[in-house]
């Protein structure tokens, strides 16, 4: 049982804006770096789009207009690391841009949390059919391994209900005075 109670009640105040003023322009500075994210980030988008559009190479474009484009190594959908990428790009929001892209086309600018990127695909390649064959006997069987430990969990939270045993533990619980506990 938790009881929550009110201890004491400040009142509202308005503090002075020399008690508040590097706040403030902190709040400030922030906001203004994310405008200038924002607006160079669009406006290299739409450099990129235009001059892909005219035959140019994004890296070209990208040093044109003062940015770095990083190549990376082949990657799938499930890659959970990637040697070539920057700290401060967030794997996750990289591979759902690049598995929505066609081959040729350039994403929008998407934030990240010190900046943002503009992502490029430049091709989509087939698994190579010796790699699927080499690794699917293993795949098969964790997928299956762990297809049965669901089924036992499932099955085993089943038959605890039906036995009715967390009813009779709350019944000793609440007699005993001990804390509930739920498996």
């Amino acid at each position: 049982l938790v009881i929550v109670a009110l201890k004491q009640r400040y009142p509202s105040e308005i503090q002075p804006l020399e008690q508040v003023r590097s706040r403030v322009i902190e709040d400030y500075k922030r906001n203004q770096a994310f405008d200038m994210v924002r607006t160079t980030g669009t406006k290299f988008h739409a450099a990129a789009t235009n001059g892909m559009a005219h035959g140019k190479d994004f890296a070209a474009i990208a040093k044109e207009q003062g940015h770095t484009a990083v190549e990376l190594a082949p990657f799938t959908l499930n890659a959970s690391t990637l040697p070539d990428l920057p700290a401060r790009i967030d794997l996750g929001s990289l591979k759902n841009s690049a598995f929505a892209l066609k081959p040729g086309a350039v994403s929008e600018f998407i934030y990240s949390r010190d900046g943002g990127m503009v992502v490029f695909l430049k091709e989509k390649r087939p698994v190579d059919d010796a790699k699927v064959k080499a690794e699917l006997p293993a795949y098969l069987a964790d997928a299956r391994k762990q297809n049965s430990m669901a089924g036992f969990y499932e099955w085993f939270a089943h038959e605890f209900d039906k036995s009715g045993l967390q009813r009779l533990l709350r019944k000793s619980e609440a007699s005993t005075g001990a804390p509930e506990q739920t498996p």
